[in-house]
């Protein structure tokens, strides 16, 4: 027996680079907490890494290990947790917190927030939401993004076009949108088309809000309203500026050139976009001239929020530190700092509404759209969207109707999440 007991000392010691200490903690002490995010643009990583060191100098009993995962990052999430081992913070987003909570992988954030006086009421209803269930608080966003169209100024003013107010119409976009698709001359070839389709189908649900329609039911997301004739109308609203009025190109017809380097090279006069093509168009084509503007109105203001939050891992053996770190990386301090250096937008209502920061019409719209922004989001979120993005697919394959192949997506996402 004391044979055994020796043998595990000494493995210890091999194990911990010849010292003997707790699990998480460094050579003098410190706790150590491991964070992960996804793959970022290097500004973004470098902004990260300076609120970490900023972090660590409030707290010097903590150091933080920070890592940026490039690729498959929820697998490698899933993979640790698995494993137990993953790390003591990470990033969520909307679309994929509510599968965690039902793992039991995130640590209710609720009592914690609540000892320490944190409301949630400053944030964004669309950035929050996704991250509450039961009343638990599963994740604090850091960031929450609306959508608008992106739009060419130039482009606009050759053609005398004027450019979209806040206030613009469906009627007023598709008419815009004729006047800027350009064909060559002799040649029934488009050379400039005035608007494109998102890669991204999420990009697309605001045109289906706008027009009363609905993805999922908000009191459940998870049951799927994709066959309400607003909802089919949205999307036949869409199609109809790809097979109808030809303003959209269909899939390989604009070129080799993606939604975002189409737009930025001056192929494609307009796009559905948000914060992300803010920060690319200052970093890839920073003399291009554009403006964003809300959702064109079909019967009502809307768009889509796009959200990141921090969480904390249910096993983690530093929950009390973990929160510290949750706490500062989410603050109103760390939303303006990253908002300065066009990093991200804020989550926080107060940061978003202060006239400090709208200065800029590009910002200013983007803020404003927060306000009538819906959130995506749901515990079977990701198949959700893998179904709608088929069903979109087969329409502009003309394989079948917008009410067939929506009408398959219902029905195999029924299947799908009820094998589950």
């Amino acid at each position: 027996m004391r044979a055994g007991r020796c043998l595990a000392i000494i493995l210890a010691y091999i194990l911990t680079g010849c010292d003997i200490r707790p699990v998480g903690t460094d050579t003098e002490g410190r706790v150590v907490l491991r964070s992960i995010a996804w793959s970022a643009t290097p500004k973004d990583v470098d902004m990260e890494r300076e609120l970490v060191r900023d972090f660590e100098k409030l707290h010097p009993n903590i150091r933080v290990q920070f890592e940026i995962i490039e690729q498959a990052y929820d697998t490698k999430l899933l993979t640790s947790l698995a494993a137990d081992n993953a790390p003591d913070v990470f990033w969520v987003n909307a679309q994929t917190v509510r599968s965690y909570i039902n793992r039991k992988a995130l640590m209710d954030l609720k009592p914690l927030a609540k000892r320490d006086d944190l409301s949630v009421d400053d944030y964004y209803p669309v950035a929050i939401t996704p991250f509450v269930v039961d009343e638990g608080l599963y994740a604090v966003p850091y960031s929450a993004c609306a959508v608008g169209i992106f739009f060419n100024k130039d482009m606009f003013a050759r053609e005398q076009i004027q450019e979209p107010c806040n206030n613009w119409t469906w009627d007023q976009f598709i008419e815009a949108a004729r006047k800027l698709t350009k064909r060559l001359d002799d040649d029934p070839r488009i050379e400039q088309w005035g608007f494109v389709l998102p890669g991204d189908t999420m990009l697309s649900f605001p045109i289906i809000y706008s027009n009363g329609g609905q993805i999922f039911d908000p009191r459940n997301p998870d049951r799927l309203l994709l066959t309400q004739p607003l909802t089919l109308e949205g999307w036949n609203r869409l199609f109809d500026l790809v097979f109808k009025e030809k303003v959209a190109p269909l899939r390989g017809e604009g070129g080799d050139q993606d939604v975002r380097r189409g737009f930025q090279l001056g192929r494609i006069a307009m796009m559905i976009s948000g914060w992300w093509d803010v920060i690319d168009i200052q970093d890839y084509a920073p003399n291009l001239n554009y403006g964003i503007a809300p959702i064109p109105i079909i019967h009502q203001a809307a768009s889509v929020a796009y959200t990141t939050g921090h969480a904390v891992w249910s096993h983690t053996p530093h929950p009390s530190e973990s929160w510290e770190l949750v706490k500062f990386m989410t603050a109103r301090d760390s939303q303006i700092r990253r908002l300065q250096k066009r990093i991200a937008a804020p989550s926080l209502k107060s940061v978003g509404r202060d006239p400090r920061f709208h200065a800029n019409d590009r910002d200013k719209t983007l803020f404003e759209a927060m306000e009538v922004a819906q959130a995506v989001y749901g515990l079977n979120c990701p198949i959700m969207m893998d179904e709608i993005t088929q069903a979109r697919d087969r329409v502009l394959q003309e394989i079948d109707t917008t009410a067939q192949a929506f009408g398959r997506a219902e029905k195999n996402f029924q299947s799908r999440t009820r094998d589950d």
